[in-house]
C-alpha cells in the first residue's frame, strides 16, 4: 500500500441501479499540467485497454469502516481525446454500499486510479517546466470524496487524509424518521362521510330511506373508484413505456425509483384488494339468498324463531325478537 500512488479523475455520475461512469484519467498537455506540473496523455502506458475491467473500492481501501472491500468492477469502455473512460456496477449488499452509492448520486464523489509505484515513470518536457508521466500502470480504481482542487497532482496512499465522510454518520442522516400515523379523517372525502353516515346504526331516517340513501353513496363511491381505476391504468401504462423504452431500446436496467414505484403501486392494490372482495362475497351471498324461494324463506325464518325460542326456555333470558307481545305463551 505504501508503494501505491493515486490520481484524481473527473466526477462520478450514477446512471441508475447501481452504475457508474465517468473519466478515471484525465489527458491535459504540457501547457495545462496539475498543480504540481504533471500531466497524463493518450500515449501513456496504462497497462490497460478497452475492455479491461479493474476492481472498484472506495478510497483505495483507507476507509475505516469499508477498508479495501471490493464493492465491484469497473470497465473501460473508452479512450478518446478526453480520457480514459469507465463504467461499472457496485454492489448494494448492505448499508454501506448503498451509502457510497446514494453519495455519487448526490455528485459528491469522483473517480482516483491507483497505480504501483515503482511501475510509475516520467519525464520531463523538453523547454518546459512540466513533467509528462509516461508510465502508470492503473492497478484499481477508487471513489473517493471529490477534492476541493480536482487538479491535485499524484500522491502517496500513505499520506492520504483521515475519512474525509463518516459514512455511519451520513447513513444516519440519510434515516427518514419514523412518523406516527394520523388517523384517518373521511370529513375530507365527502362521498365516503356520506356513505358511512347513511350505514351508520345512528341515522335518524327509517329503515326504507337509509336504504336507498345508503344505495345512492355508494354508487357515488364506485363511480369515484371507477375514476380512480383509470386514473391507475393510465398511470401503470406510462409506467410500463417508460420502463420498457429503458429496457428494450436503450439496454438499461429499470431505474431503481421505477421499482420502488411499482412496489408503492402493488401495496396499495394489496390494501384495496381484500376490503372490496370481502364486499363483494357478501353481497354475493344476499343475493342467493333473494333468489330462494319463498317457501325457504319461511323455512330459514321458523328455524331461526325455533333457536331464539329453545334459548329463552333454557337460559330464562328473554330475547329482544320474542319481547314487545311476540313471545309465545
Amino acid at each position: 500500500m505504501e508503494d501505491t500512488l493515486a490520481f484524481y479523475g473527473s466526477e462520478v455520475k450514477a446512471l441508475g441501479g447501481g452504475r457508474i461512469g465517468g473519466y478515471g484519467i484525465l489527458f491535459t498537455s504540457p501547457d495545462d499540467p496539475d498543480l504540481q506540473s504533471e500531466f497524463f496523455t493518450k500515449s501513456t502506458d496504462y497497462f490497460i485497454d478497452q475492455g479491461d475491467k479493474r476492481p472498484v473500492l472506495y478510497r483505495h481501501g483507507m476507509s475505516a469502516q469499508l477498508k479495501s472491500r471490493n464493492l465491484g468492477r469497473a470497465e473501460v469502455t473508452r479512450i478518446d481525446d478526453v480520457g480514459v473512460f469507465f463504467e461499472g456496477e457496485l454492489n448494494l449488499r448492505d448499508n454501506y454500499e448503498k451509502a457510497v452509492y446514494k453519495l455519487a448520486e448526490m455528485g459528491k464523489l469522483g473517480y482516483s486510479t491507483g497505480a504501483m509505484g515503482h511501475l510509475v515513470s516520467k519525464r520531463p518536457v523538453e523547454g518546459k517546466k512540466s513533467v509528462e508521466i509516461v508510465s502508470w500502470p492503473v492497478g484499481e480504481l477508487s471513489l473517493t470524496p471529490n477534492p476541493v482542487e480536482p487538479r491535485t497532482s499524484a500522491f502517496s496512499l500513505k499520506s492520504m487524509a483521515v475519512e474525509e465522510i463518516d459514512l455511519d454518520a451520513f447513513i444516519k442522516s440519510q434515516e427518514q424518521p419514523i412518523k406516527e400515523e394520523e388517523p384517518f379523517d373521511i370529513a375530507g372525502i365527502p362521498a365516503i362521510a356520506k356513505f358511512c353516515e347513511n350505514v351508520s346504526p345512528n341515522s335518524l331516517k327509517d329503515a326504507s330511506q337509509r336504504s336507498e340513501s345508503a344505495a345512492d353513496a355508494a354508487r357515488e363511491f364506485i363511480t369515484i373508484a371507477n375514476v380512480l381505476g383509470e386514473a391507475y391504468h393510465t398511470y401503470k401504462d406510462r409506467l410500463v413505456r417508460r420502463a420498457e423504452n429503458r429496457f428494450l431500446k436503450d439496454n438499461r436496467e429499470i431505474d431503481s425509483h421505477t421499482v420502488a414505484q411499482v412496489d408503492g403501486l402493488l401495496a396499495d392494490m394489496d390494501r384495496i384488494l381484500p376490503a372490496f372482495n370481502s364486499i363483494k362475497e357478501s353481497l354475493l351471498g344476499l343475493h342467493k339468498i333473494s333468489e330462494m324461494s319463498k317457501a325457504e324463506q319461511k323455512a330459514m325464518n321458523e328455524k331461526a324463531k325455533l333457536a331464539v325460542w329453545n334459548y329463552h326456555r333454557i337460559s330464562g333470558t328473554l330475547p329482544e325478537e320474542l319481547d314487545n307481545g311476540n313471545s309465545a305463551s
